[in-house]
């Protein structure tokens, strides 16, 4: 069943942080998308509307509408689409970004592109989507919409999808747009309905929890056999800085644990290694 949002504030905690800087200055013009964490989501929610870029109007009180279109459920370890919809009678041109975070206010899944001429990637991680220059322009009169496809992590519990989206009136400036937000919540499926991908045909490796980590992080994995296993953390210079042999292990669920001690502050990967292939996934590590 498909649900609609209508635009809602997402009010921070004072008001000088209400301001989602969609784009620095003409950047919605030069069409060089949304930086990294400009969706309104926590945990500061900030927008422009307070502060800057497109600070001609309040938050959320111009004449358009802001939805996100998505299933009422998700389903771990499978892809849905999510749609991001813009609409204001005279809108020129537009520009969103859209990112997915757990009750813990933790990024949850990897979001992915559907159509590359009309959003990108915003950060490295797969959390934040963005238009393109192609994308800025509308798809219908005083319309534009955006899909992307949300890969969806182990059951976290509810998930909320976070997007902020501007309405410009394309006279080459920061001036006279109107930004507005929005979020809309998924709850994971009943456990009947996820029992049949419980058990992959080969392996499945789940994202870390929590990611970024500070400390140690969580691997969960599914085996569909017996099988030796192997895992892996490796640095962004392809060194590997942990690694836990397990032995062979039983078919179905498990989990261990990765430490950071001892290890500076960026980007890894780790690495699930059976004999029958070979899964990666990023996980940031923070002091």
């Amino acid at each position: 069943m498909m649900r609609v949002t209508r635009f809602a504030p997402f009010l921070a905690a004072g008001a000088g942080l209400l301001g989602l800087v969609l784009l620095p200055a003409l950047a919605l013009t030069n069409s060089v998308g949304a930086p990294t964490g400009r969706a309104g989501d926590p945990p500061l929610g900030s927008t422009c509307a307070a502060g800057g870029c497109h600070a001609s109007y309040p938050l959320n009180s111009g004449p358009g509408t802001l939805h996100i279109e998505a299933p009422d459920t998700y389903v771990p370890g499978e892809p849905l689409t999510i749609r991001v919809r813009v609409s204001q009678a005279d809108m020129v041109k537009a520009g969103f970004q859209v990112t997915v975070r757990d009750a813990h206010q933790l990024h949850a899944g990897q979001l992915a592109l559907v159509d590359a001429t009309a959003s990108k990637n915003a950060d490295a991680f797969g959390y934040y989507v963005t238009h393109t220059r192609t994308g800025t322009a509308p798809t219908a009169d005083g319309e534009r919409v955006w899909e992307v496809t949300w890969s969806a992590p182990e059951d976290v519990g509810p998930v909320t999808i976070y997007a902020a989206g501007l309405a410009a009136n394309g006279n080459n400036t920061a001036s006279g747009d109107h930004v507005y937000t929005t979020r809309y919540t998924l709850t994971p499926a009943t456990a009947s309905a996820i029992e049949p991908a419980a058990l992959p045909g080969r392996f499945t490796l789940h994202q870390a929890y929590p990611n970024p980590f500070t400390t140690s992080t969580r691997i969960r994995f599914d085996l569909a056999r017996s099988e030796a296993v192997t895992l892996r953390l490796i640095d962004g210079l392809g060194r590997t800085v942990r690694m836990l042999d397990l032995g062979v292990q039983p078919a179905g669920p498990h989990e261990v644990y990765l430490s950071g001690d001892g290890l500076p502050a960026g980007l890894y990967v780790y690495a699930l290694q059976t004999p029958h292939g070979r899964e990666v996934r990023p996980v940031l590590l923070v002091k």
